[in-house]
């Protein structure tokens, strides 16, 4: 009925009369200069592909693959679906046509399809060649739970093949259908009557009223709108109603033509009512109705041991796609209830996957198996992160070690190709014996001695050697502080960053670089200007043999397998300056790979969930070697707090010797004062 609709709204203009379609979505037939005559009740194929291309929004799925039978119904959905998916930024990675003659696909479905970087499948076709469609696919296991399938028509999904209903679960229809499933506005008293018109002439006939087909109601609303449209146009014209529809040269039917006929195209367009499948109304502009496409979409899934088709999306021009109020949730293919991503997946996929050995990175241990032999297997951290993502992603990992003769700038062709007090001085001045104290003290302080000033009382003696034992202390601690500081001083690094070896502070032949790896390329990009002036090392081996055996001073070296090196095998090296020249590692795929995205998705997955955090915790925040402070630690005043309280005992028992000493010496005097008869003025004196 397709290919004749065209023809038949050509005729309508020719004799004048209108054709109003209630299956026909031809977009061609939208254009009113082309086909002036012509109106549908129906949805075109541009409001089908603006509802699916609004679902491909929601679900946020950027490209699909269509398939479509080869007549004017497929190839006009095709070129509908894909003008609107450019014009929204979407991509048609490909199609595919059915041949309606020889009920085949005409390409290899399998090979597009897994090819494919999309796993969104578009079908345009009638129910019973989507039917024959479905089969090839599941013949050629591209249907779920790996593909989702949207199809423009519902089809019985009948089988008694348990795995073809298992991966037929999840595919999506979109349909035209009448307002009232979308809680418009309909004419319910004019259906009504409809209904008991029906059930009183063709009662036998008669199904349940929500079993009526949208597309019936779309051709009474067609022919309602040709009533109508005539009675309106009679009104207008005359009293007489046979005169309103007359016709010219009636004598041959290809020569009549309906007098008025501009007039009624303008009544036709300038009508507005109600119909039993919503609003119509059209203008001149296009012979589409105005507002009035509704759509749903179905969700295959088993109910009640059968597999059948559930509403689960609403759709229309004002509000766009929202969820059926009756519906569960959706039931996507692998029986998920999480969204596809519209991507390729690594699901069950094997994959070669080619590791480096660079510590921590990767590295080989030697292990026992459960048969007592001896085998090797690859550890760090890109093998841990090879079994989370395997975990996650399900795919089967091939991990082969890539020969230590490959260069960092070989990897992507290979995958091309598949871090104190004297008697003496009783008759000096204050200001004297102040200054012979000062330098009584820093005589002894120092080791010089005191000259001529030697002790020569008890409490002098035990003064001074209290003070000795002061001196000598502090001495010897700030002689140690003072080597220690030179010792450090002296240990300190040559260099304190890349700026020192861009500024040339080494010589280039004493700064050591990997052959083809990015450091060689930073530091013929950033340091030398393209020449090869360093000394060469092949291997990570050379470099940590090279800087312990003299033969190097610095090397350039990634910061992660540094710092692992330096703090668990090589102790007595040392990483300087901050690092520079940042970036991440890399996963080398061939380009435009089928499921780039699928594993973005999940190594996003796991930096959002923390496990790449967990991994660089475990890998590079371990620490075997010791620490050597390189910070000199001056001996504060609390550390010494005992050393001045012994100082403090001493000069409090030498004071008190003093005072023994004088109360001896008065003793004598007294003693010598009653047996000699001293004057008193003599004992004062004295």
């Amino acid at each position: 009925m397709f290919e004749e609709t065209p023809i038949i709204a050509e005729f309508g203009e020719r004799v004048g009369i209108p054709v109003i379609s209630y299956a026909a979505t031809d977009p061609d037939l939208s254009d009113r200069n082309a086909y002036p005559a012509f109106y549908r009740t129906v949805p075109s194929d541009n409001a089908t592909a603006t509802a699916i291309v609004k679902l491909f929004l929601r679900f946020n799925w950027t490209s699909c693959i269509i398939i479509y039978q080869n007549d004017a119904y497929g190839s006009g959905g095709e070129k509908a679906l894909t003008k609107e998916f450019m014009n929204n930024g979407l991509t048609v990675v490909d199609t595919l046509v059915f041949d309606i003659a020889t009920l085949r696909i005409r390409n290899n479905m399998k090979n597009v399809l897994t090819s494919s970087s999309t796993r969104i499948v578009v079908v345009w076709a009638g129910s019973r060649y989507t039917s024959i469609i479905l089969q090839n696919a599941f013949d050629s296991d591209v249907l779920g739970p790996h593909f989702t399938w949207i199809l423009s028509s519902s089809v019985s999904l009948n089988s008694s093949n348990e795995t073809f209903h298992q991966k037929t679960i999840g595919i999506l229809t979109v349909e035209p259908i009448s307002g009232n499933f979308v809680h418009a506005s309909i004419n319910t008293t004019l259906l009504n009557a409809a209904y008991n018109i029906w059930k009183q002439y063709e009662p036998e006939t008669f199904p349940k009223s929500g079993k009526v087909d949208d597309f019936a109601l779309f051709a009474f609303d067609a022919t309602w709108l040709l009533i109508q449209s005539l009675q309106e146009f009679c009104l207008k014209t005359t009293n007489n109603s046979s005169s309103c529809i007359s016709f010219v040269n009636s004598s041959f039917c290809f020569d009549r033509h309906f007098l008025n006929s501009e007039s009624l195209f303008d009544t036709i367009n300038n009508m507005t009512f109600l119909g039993v499948s919503g609003p119509i109304q059209f203008n001149r502009n296009v012979t589409d109705r105005i507002d009035g496409s509704f759509y749903y979409a179905q969700n295959s899934r088993n109910f009640s041991n059968r597999l059948s088709f559930v509403p689960v999306l609403k759709y229309s021009n004002r509000d766009g796609w929202q969820e059926y109020s009756k519906a569960n949730v959706i039931i996507w293919s692998g029986s998920s209830l999480v969204p596809p991503t519209g991507g390729a997946k690594l699901d069950g996929v094997k994959l070669r996957i080619g590791v480096v050995h660079a510590v921590p990175f990767t590295m080989i241990n030697t292990v026992i198996d459960e048969f007592g032999q001896n085998t090797t297997k690859l550890i760090g951290y890109i093998p841990d992160l090879i079994d989370l993502l395997q975990k996650k992603m399900k795919f089967i990992p091939n991990i082969e070690l890539i020969p230590l003769n490959r260069t960092y700038a070989s990897l992507g062709q290979l995958v091309e190709d598949q871090r104190k007090n004297n008697r003496i001085l009783k008759k000096k001045r204050i200001i004297g014996l102040c200054a012979m104290s000062v330098w009584y003290t820093f005589g002894n302080l120092v080791g010089y001695g005191a000259g001529r000033l030697h002790p020569k009382t008890p409490a002098g003696r035990l003064l001074t050697a209290g003070l000795y034992i002061l001196c000598l202390v502090l001495v010897a601690s700030y002689t140690a502080n003072l080597a220690s500081d030179l010792t450090i001083s002296k240990s300190k690094n040559i260099i304190s960053g890349i700026d020192d070896i861009k500024s040339g502070k080494i010589s280039s032949n004493r700064i050591g670089i990997r052959v083809g790896t990015a450091m060689e390329e930073y530091y013929l990009r950033e340091i030398s200007n393209g020449n090869r002036n360093y000394y060469p090392l092949k291997s990570q081996q050379d470099i940590y043999d090279s800087l312990l055996n003299n033969i190097i001073d610095v090397s350039i070296h990634d910061a992660g397998a540094a710092e692992y090196v330096i703090n668990n095998v090589y102790c007595n090296l040392t990483l300087v300056g901050e690092g520079f020249d940042k970036s991440v590692f890399g996963i080398i795929t061939p380009k435009q790979w089928l499921y780039g995205q699928d594993l973005d998705v999940n190594i996003l997955s796991l930096r959002e969930t923390g496990s790449l955090d967990n991994l660089r915790r475990k890998w590079f925040q371990i620490k075997k070697c010791s620490d050597s402070s390189s910070i000199s630690t001056a001996i504060d005043i609390e550390a010494l707090i005992g050393l001045f309280i012994l100082f403090g005992g001493f000069c409090i028992l030498s004071l008190f010797l003093f005072v023994c000493n004088k109360l001896k010496d008065f003793c004598k005097i007294s003693k010598q004062f009653q047996n000699d008869d001293v004057s008193l003025s003599e004992i004062l004196c004295y």
